[in-house]
């Protein structure tokens, strides 16, 4: 395995948490749309969203790992 989807929670303004690492986007999807209901996340001012993140690779900070998918 050369990447892992991980799902992030963000707020404006806030900055971004890390909510959990998946081993494919099936369970990233799943993970988010499950966590999104349950906190009734949909407002314009926070998110959560799935990034696609490369293993053994250098980012230049936690906001910009990976690429969204």
């Amino acid at each position: 395995m050369s990447e892992v989807y991980v799902a992030m929670y963000g707020i404006a303004y806030e900055g971004n948490q890390l909510l959990g690492v998946f081993s494919d986007y099936v369970k990233a999807r799943e993970f988010e749309v499950n966590y999104k209901a349950k906190f009734g996340i949909g407002s314009e001012g926070e998110w959560v969203e799935i990034r696609k993140v490369e293993l053994n690779k250098l980012y230049e900070g936690f906001a910009e790992c990976g690429e969204e998918v």
